[in-house]
């Protein structure tokens, strides 16, 4: 493992959770120093990453969040999640994989 350094501003990525437990989503802050004063703080639609992919100013992340509460399959798992990060603006493009659109036909 090892830190995601940016610059103009220079600046580090910081994973974090938004809250303790299974309720809590991962969050990404990019934090600028030597004051450490957060340039953008991003809300991700997950609780756990699985892999993270850099290319420039763009970051993939693939993590998972469980499904609903009130889903009524058993057999539904976590659903998948793509996020792109745009890390000079702190924007964000998500793909859900297990959204009906990406299913095979039958």
């Amino acid at each position: 493992e090892q830190a995601l350094w940016y610059r103009q501003p220079d600046s580090v990525l910081v994973l974090h959770s938004d809250k303790l437990g299974q309720q809590g989503r991962l969050q990404l802050t990019r934090v600028s120093g030597p004051l450490g004063k957060p340039v953008w703080t991003l809300a991700l639609p997950m609780d756990q990453l699985r892999s993270v992919m850099r290319k420039d100013n763009d970051l993939l992340l693939l993590g998972s969040e469980p499904p609903a509460a009130d889903t009524k399959s058993e057999e539904e798992g976590p659903h998948m999640t793509v996020v792109r990060v745009d890390v000079a603006a702190g924007k964000t493009s998500v793909l859900d994989l297990t959204a009906e659109s990406l299913k095979p036909l039958r």
